[in-house]
């Protein structure tokens, strides 16, 4: 062992040593320093990802809630009380079309949820166009009302179905919105 370092005779041999060592050094600390960037960047990447699905499955699940509750009201209540929750639930359902809308269809990534946002979407305009025409012609017609509310059944049937095939493709459970949703309802309703 004496022998070993008795080849560092001079200074510069030292520095020399030393100057490797710590080029070696570097150089792992440099690729270690590197990995976890790259694997940091990939985590914000998936996070962001995430938050994008996580965010355009909570639009399909306003969609959903809002033809789930016009079609609750159908049946529970009478239809004056019903006319008078139309003319609120087109502002709603117009909003739901308009977020709909402006999802950048791009981003979703999967087909099979391209597809769902794109005929989510086209019933949502159907819900739209049937209360609409239920508001301008036989708002207070019995007959018509009951006739009408099938129809809505029927159309948020296919909403509700919809919405279910647009959570599978992303691969999201509507349970992860339903306690995000229903504060919202809570805290708009002042509770």
């Amino acid at each position: 062992m004496e022998l070993y370092f008795s080849s560092f005779t001079t200074s510069s041999d030292i520095a020399s040593w030393v100057q490797a060592i710590g080029s070696i050094a570097a150089i792992g600390a440099a690729i270690i320093i590197s990995r976890v960037q790259i694997n940091s960047d990939r985590h914000k990447t998936a996070q962001i990802a995430l938050e994008k699905k996580e965010g355009f499955a909570a639009v399909a699940y306003s969609a959903l809630m809002q033809a789930e509750y016009l079609a609750n009201a159908t049946t529970n209540l009478d239809s004056e009380q019903f006319r008078q929750l139309l003319l609120i639930s087109v502002h709603s359902i117009q909003g739901s079309i308009n977020a709909l809308s402006t999802i950048p269809l791009h981003e979703i990534g999967s087909a099979n949820a391209i597809l769902g946002f794109i005929t989510l979407n086209r019933e949502m305009v159907g819900l739209k166009y049937d209360l609409d025409q239920f508001i301008a012609g036989p708002l207070g017609n019995h007959n018509a009302y009951l006739v009408f509310s099938k129809c809505i059944n029927k159309r948020c049937g296919t909403v509700n179905a919809l919405a279910s095939h647009t959570f599978k493709a992303l691969d999201v459970s509507s349970d992860r919105f339903k306690s995000k949703f229903d504060n919202v309802i809570n805290i708009s309703k002042g509770d």
